[in-house]
């Protein structure tokens, strides 16, 4: 989780392409909602269940084209 900390501490955003129910993509996204980071999320066909908890908590979508 340390290491989550310090990636996303070190960018103005972040971008999260595909993230599980559980792991260290998720968890990098909601630390940055926590630190009130812009979060986006490509919202991919069939979205998966880690893009859809950033979504609920207050990432920005953003169409995959």
């Amino acid at each position: 989780m340390t290491r989550n900390g310090v990636i996303s501490g070190l960018s103005a955003a972040l971008i999260v392409v595909e993230a599980s129910e559980r792991g260290g993509t998720l968890a990098a996204g909601l630390h940055g909602l926590d630190r009130g980071q812009k979060v986006i999320v490509l919202a991919a066909n069939g979205g998966t269940r880690g893009n859809e908890i950033l979504l609920s908590r207050g990432a920005v979508g953003a169409r995959n084209r």
